[in-house]
């Protein structure tokens, strides 16, 4: 009897069964962490000091908006040189499980076999000190809900929250330099279709 009443209960208050799933993939995603893995939705591992973000290189030559973008984002996706294979909320989680904030500054090197290559190699950025929210697109400061840094509260479900004005969007791009975007390196970064690591030094 109390069965039955428990499974009535979820499907009145379908949230209480949202919070527990959401509760549980939160602790699953620290054990992973933890342990240094591969994590089971793939696309991201953590190890001592350093974050890989897996992903496939989208643009080798031209104008992009950002070096690496979560692949479902697809407006942003195709202006960026690489799309990750982890989502937004995933690499959210990563980050800010090491400490880490969007608006500082943290080694990013691309890898891939045969190869690696610096950011400021691969976009022509030499002296230009750039944050990771200038290299990896991390969401929107003022579409997300929450702060991206705050592992509990990175869910951020939904964002960004569209549609929108993509003109607005785009001036939280601008990075203190007054540059948006980057011209990529043709002669230093991967052809296209090739499988690369993103790998963020902490």
């Amino acid at each position: 009897m109390t069965s039955i009443k428990g499974v009535n209960a979820l499907r009145k208050e379908p949230w209480i069964l949202l919070l527990l799933l959401t509760a549980l993939g939160v602790i699953a995603y620290e054990v992973w962490a933890a342990r240094g893995e591969m994590l089971p939705t793939g696309g991201i591992a953590i190890g001592e000091g350093e974050i890989h973000l897996s992903g496939v290189v989208n643009k080798g030559e031209g104008w992009v908006q950002f070096l690496a973008c979560p692949r479902q984002y697809d407006w942003l996706a195709m202006d960026s040189a690489i799309a990750l294979d982890a989502r937004l909320t995933e690499v959210q989680r990563a980050i800010g499980a090491r400490g880490l904030e969007p608006a500082q500054a943290a080694p990013i090197a691309v890898q891939w076999d045969g190869g690696s290559a610096g950011v400021a190699e691969l976009t022509f950025t030499a002296g230009e000190t750039l944050r990771l929210k200038d290299i990896l697109f991390l969401g929107s400061e003022v579409l997300d809900a929450a702060k991206l840094w705050e592992v509990e509260q990175g869910l951020c479900w939904g964002c960004p929250l569209l549609p929108v004005e993509q003109e607005a969007l785009v001036q939280e791009f601008i990075r203190p330099s007054g540059e948006s975007g980057f011209m990529l390196n043709p002669g230093r970064m991967p052809p296209k279709g090739t499988r690369v690591i993103v790998a963020i030094s902490y």
